[in-house]
């Protein structure tokens, strides 16, 4: 869900998306819920009863699926679903989320790290707030201090 428009446009609402079957040939992120129009978050969406796994057409064969994201949106709903991560992104990440509810899902991750020799454990849900320059240069988001991710 990307939905444009200026800053009078509502994003999604209302929205399900259900009993779904989702492979994934290449693994990457896989679904989006929210809105990135700025101002007026995704409302009401539901991800229910749908699986995300690799394809078995996949070449090489990795094992691996893909992940979901969720960006500004408020009543968001993620249950009853079976989802095979992937590397490169958390199973389930979010963003600017309120009332966000995650529950009754079989989850694997694939986004453990190696960094440098060493083993790096990741989170297979990720939900935190997206700090953003607000005009304060003490203040990390954009230049001349973007926020320096610890993933």
């Amino acid at each position: 869900m990307e939905p444009s428009g200026g800053a009078e446009d509502r994003g999604p609402y209302e929205v399900d998306i259900s009993n779904n079957l989702f492979e994934r040939l290449q693994p990457k992120l896989t679904v989006a819920l929210g809105s990135d129009s700025g101002l007026q978050p995704a409302h009401g969406v539901r991800f229910t009863y749908n699986t995300i796994r690799p394809s078995p057409l996949a070449q090489p064969p990795t094992g691996e699926g893909g992940c979901i994201f969720v960006y500004a949106a408020d009543q968001t709903t993620i249950a009853h679903n079976t989802v095979i991560g992937a590397q490169g992104c958390f199973t389930v990440h979010a963003q600017r989320a309120t009332n966000l509810v995650i529950e009754d899902n079989h989850l694997e991750s694939y986004a453990n790290l190696q960094k440098g020799g060493h083993f790096v454990p990741m989170a297979v849900i990720d939900v935190r707030e997206r700090v953003v320059n607000q005009g304060d240069p003490q203040t990390c988001g954009a230049a001349p201090m973007p926020c320096e991710e610890t993933e």
